[in-house]
């Protein structure tokens, strides 16, 4: 009895890095067949927008431009590192805040952070559309035109490289 307690304990010690490396491979997994049979799948920004954000194909260790095993490694830690250092502090902090105020920040964070992924998706939309050569007809594109146009949109991502 005491050996299989004694290979539980260390099962369930080692469980965290047996769960780590089972959702990192999900993810490297999801990603690379996401890149490699991407015609098959719409729903990727680089077929709504026309724009691909990344390509690692010029460094050691990746897959297909699209995933960085090295990088895998380091984000990895970095998430074990926050779950187990920082947000527990963080989460202690955050239980100090009173509900009804709790509340509010959190509903204007949602609030702010769906309108900037509004903008930021309508911007890449017009940015897509001008490379394109697709004329501003809309009052929104010719807004997006105005205060968003394509030296805006390279300095806000300066990796992004038009793909079709």
């Amino acid at each position: 009895m005491e050996m299989q307690e004694l290979s539980l304990e260390k099962f369930e010690e080692a469980s965290e890095i047996v769960k780590k490396v089972t959702q990192e491979t999900k993810l490297i997994y999801s990603e690379y067949f996401s890149e490699r049979y991407g015609n098959k799948i719409y729903f990727k920004p680089e077929n709504m927008q026309r724009t691909e954000f990344w390509d690692y194909s010029a460094i050691p260790f990746n897959l297909g431009g699209r995933i960085n095993l090295l990088y895998c490694f380091f984000w990895g830690f970095a998430a074990v590192a926050w779950f187990r250092g920082l947000y527990p502090i963080l989460a202690r902090w955050i239980a100090k805040i009173p509900p009804r105020p709790g509340k509010a920040v959190v509903w204007l964070l949602i609030a702010f952070m769906s309108v900037n992924m509004a903008v930021s998706g309508l911007a890449l939309a017009r940015y897509s559309a001008r490379a394109a050569g697709e004329p501003a007809d809309a009052a929104w594109e010719q807004y997006m035109d105005a205060h968003y146009g394509d030296d805006v949109m390279e300095r806000i991502y300066p990796y992004a490289k038009m793909t079709g």
